[in-house]
């Protein structure tokens, strides 16, 4: 299932204003079809069309009655289609051709959402939970290798097409400019990110927990107590709680927030005496890896819907080593003494396209999410943490839903208020709603 490739020659044409082929929807797109092959003829017409597809396959068995196709215009073809030119024709021969082009110029405007029309056989698909059907989705490829089993897209072209009459035959050529769209969202930049909290519970055991250890170390024999998980051996324990987004939206110009806040386990803290000593939790490093999944079905396919493999985007968020040697710490707050530490505001966590906007290098291509009638693209997030605690590692990870949003059209003019600054969960937003989740706790050492 090829995509659109560019089409054009001597013979047949298209040139675009400006500079690269990428725009957004609302965009609008100049331009002009050109010919510089000689011609005469008493009659041509030449047409051009902005036109918008998404298509997908599926290989569901060794012969070719088990491939299924589905296809989607995206764009009214009928609504974007302008006749150039119609009548004798007449280019002499030029040397060089270049020259002596004859040119047709031409204007569109792109849509800002699906056409609601349907040239295509099923039922219209629902749309996934996070999704925004009606807006207008960017360029897309997705596949699972060479040899793909499934396999979809979605792609946009401006197509010129010339018919003219040679000796009593039509005679027709055509000529193909694809196009990059990028979505946008046609609403102000986000405010409410949708925080979720999560709650983990987590332990820790060691002698440095208490005061008079300290510096020097515990001694031998209550090394040895560690070593057999003796019972005496002091612990501390609690809820990490980790406030996460539901939705991301790229390119936004504030931080996406990330919050961080530990709940001792009064009982724990109790039972080993440290319930009056403040312990430091170093956050030592925090991980995000971005899951992609596309779904896919096609006209009378073997299924309602058919995943293909998930791409990943693995990011550090947070690691001293990753921000140089000189980098401050970062800990941890208890929920008692203070707001959330926010670890998205503290790296100014931001994403774009391309992954985090505070990197100079590529992390991978990131999508918007979206749903089309034969295409859903949807997201989740795995976060991996790793804190410290009296010289002992404490791990967690989690892994949640989000949507991730396309660029505001107009960040600039919306209003946007963004803050270098901290922000209390009370001024930002109301409490995120509750989401309990459990880990195994580590063993005791």
């Amino acid at each position: 299932m090829p995509q659109t490739t560019t089409k054009a020659g001597p013979e047949l044409g298209i040139r675009l204003d400006g500079g690269p082929d990428s725009f957004s929807p609302g965009d609008t797109i100049t331009g002009h079809v050109f010919r510089g092959k000689h011609i005469v003829t008493t009659e041509a017409t030449l047409k051009v069309r902005l036109t918008g597809r998404e298509k997908t396959k599926i290989i569901a068995g060794p012969s070719t009655r088990g491939i299924y196709r589905g296809r989607t215009t995206l764009i009214s073809e009928e609504e974007h289609l302008q006749v150039l030119f119609q009548g004798p024709l007449h280019i002499a021969q030029a040397s060089p051709p270049e020259e002596e082009d004859r040119t047709w110029s031409f204007t569109f405007t792109i849509p800002t959402h699906v056409w609601e029309g349907s040239d295509e056989p099923g039922d219209q698909a629902p749309p996934p939970r996070h999704s925004l059907p009606q807006t207008l989705p960017g360029t897309f490829t997705d596949s699972s290798g060479s040899s793909a089993q499934t396999e979809g897209f979605i792609e946009y072209a401006v197509w010129a097409e010339l018919q003219y009459d040679d000796h009593g035959s039509t005679e027709t050529i055509d000529a193909i400019h694809p196009i990059t769209i990028k979505a946008v969202s046609l609403d102000p930049p986000i405010i409410d990110f949708r925080l979720t909290r999560h709650r983990q519970y987590g332990l820790v055991s060691s002698y440095r927990l208490l005061p008079e250890v300290g510096r020097a170390g515990p001694s031998f024999s209550q090394r040895a107590r560690s070593h057999f998980g003796s019972r005496k051996v002091p612990a501390f324990a609690g809820h990490m709680e980790i406030d996460t987004p539901a939705v991301i939206q790229l390119e936004h110009p504030g931080p996406i927030p990330l919050r961080l806040q530990f709940v001792p386990d009064g009982n724990v803290l109790r039972a080993s005496r440290i319930e009056d000593v403040t312990q430091k939790i170093q956050l030592v490093m925090l991980t995000m890896e971005i899951r992609a999944v596309m779904e896919i079905n096609c006209d009378n396919g073997p299924g309602p819907w058919t995943s293909v493999s998930p791409t990943t985007r693995a990011m550090s968020v947070w690691s001293r080593l990753a921000f140089g040697s000189g980098t401050p710490p970062l800990y941890i707050p208890y929920a008692t003494e203070t707001s959330p530490v926010d670890v998205g505001e503290k790296v100014n966590l931001r994403l774009g396209y391309t992954g985090m906007m505070s990197k100079a290098f590529a992390q991978g291509t990131i999508h918007p999410s979206f749903s089309t009638r034969h295409i859903k693209y949807t997201h989740r997030i795995y976060y991996e943490l790793q804190a410290r605690i009296a010289e002992e590692e404490l791990k967690m990870s989690l892994e949640t839903d989000v949507t991730i949003l396309p660029p505001a059209g107009t960040s600039a003019d919306t209003g946007y208020v963004g803050s270098g600054v901290g922000v209390t969960d009370e001024e930002e937003l109301p409490p995120p709603p509750f989401d309990e989740t459990w880990i195994r706790p580590p063993p005791s050492g």
